[in-house]
């Protein structure tokens, strides 16, 4: 006797489906990750850039008081206690008394000095030239260290900010100023 086989009937069990299921919430998830490192790298970049221009901005307020201290043009020796505009050369001073805590910017008897094409707008953001706004001036405070044989010392304290009041820099350079010269001889 012989049987007929009959065709199965081949249920579908679902496989397939589920295997596309997963395999679209893994690239579901891979587009999600990559976003998110997208979007931290930027935010990573935005800091950085902010970080930049408030390092700028105080290294600006430093160089600018040491080119004023060259010109031997100390002006007065003050206890200073009020904050002036560094931008009239009349106005800088000394300050016989030291900054307590240079990493607190609240400082007092500053001198602030606006660089030229710097931006000040105090909620940061664009300029109408397409630069970035500084949130603030840069505030520099030159004190007196004394004198010794070679000249007077002076230290000088900056403050810069970015476009945030979050983003603040403070450098400190140490400058001495000597009227003395050096005889090198038959150079």
């Amino acid at each position: 006797m012989k049987f007929r086989t009959r065709p199965r009937m081949h249920r579908q069990q679902g496989v397939v489906i589920i295997v596309c299921l997963f395999v679209l919430l893994a690239v579901m998830s891979l587009g999600i990750f990559g976003m998110r490192n997208v979007t931290l790298s930027e935010r990573a970049a935005g800091n950085t850039l902010e970080k930049q221009r408030s390092f700028q901005a105080a290294e600006s307020g430093l160089r600018y008081g040491e080119w004023w201290l060259s010109l031997n043009n100390h002006g007065e020796y003050i206890n200073c206690s009020d904050t002036v505009d560094g931008n009239t050369i009349s106005l800088m001073r000394v300050c016989t008394n030291a900054l307590a805590n240079p990493a607190d910017s609240s400082w007092t008897g500053y001198t602030t000095y606006t660089p030229e094409n710097m931006t000040i707008s105090n909620g940061g953001g664009l300029a109408s030239n397409g630069d970035i706004n500084y949130l603030a001036q840069p505030k520099l405070y030159i004190s007196y260290l004394g004198k010794n044989r070679r000249g007077d010392f002076f230290q000088l304290s900056a403050t810069g900010y970015g476009g945030q009041e979050s983003t603040a820099s403070v450098l400190q350079s140490t400058f001495t100023f000597s009227l003395s010269s050096i005889d090198l001889g038959d150079l």
